[in-house]
């Protein structure tokens, strides 16, 4: 990614990387700073013409070009309104309603130590079922169960693990870093003989 932006983050740079790739032969060259003080562009002319004894002026202009669908404000506009439309489907997706218990809340609060079997309590008191973490999380059944359970078998490579309690923690609404640190911690505990 800095390799990219060293290159196409300049104009000059961006020039080369085109001319040696050959992308943009036709277009006009680049015009640097001190060039475009120098430049002067040319003054268009107006035209009177009249029609209907109402006089309106015209530009002599160049023809437009027509600009790619890439870059169409209609484009932009509509992918706008269906980011909103994803966003309002995903905090749907995501919310969580549950009765408040004080005691579990405190219990959360003041846990220092998940372990699988918390971390499942904690789903079970906020109402989510486990195909439900499935289908928000997209990490397979198995892997949610093996997490629940302690299961070291099971379980994916520990950097795999961290991810999957990270996210897991960030759909029951957790702190995902205090949550993460903690599990695994837990894990390495049990690994110990």
């Amino acid at each position: 990614i800095e390799e990219a932006y060293t290159i196409l983050g300049f104009p000059d740079k961006r020039k080369e990387y085109d001319r040696v790739k050959g992308f943009n032969q036709d277009q006009k060259p680049l015009v640097s700073p001190l060039q475009k003080s120098a430049f002067v562009a040319p003054k268009p002319e107006f035209v009177m013409e009249k029609s209907n004894d109402l006089v309106s002026s015209t530009m002599n202009e160049q023809p437009k070009i027509d600009r790619p669908a890439a870059f169409r404000y209609e484009d932009y506009a509509s992918n706008q309104s269906e980011a909103r439309v994803s966003k309002v489907t995903a905090l749907k997706k995501f919310q969580l309603e549950y009765p408040i218990d004080d005691s579990m809340e405190k219990r959360i609060e003041g846990c220092v130590e998940f372990s699988g079997s918390f971390l499942q309590e904690i789903r079970n008191y906020k109402k989510v079922p486990i195909e439900r973490m499935v289908d928000m999380l997209k990490i397979s059944k198995t892997y949610l169960n093996a997490i629940e359970t302690n299961d070291l078998k099971k379980l994916p490579a520990e950097v795999y693990v961290r991810g999957f309690v990270v996210q897991y923690a960030k759909c029951l609404k957790l702190n995902a870093e205090m949550v993460a640190t903690s599990y695994m911690a837990h894990l390495k505990k049990i690994k110990t003989p």
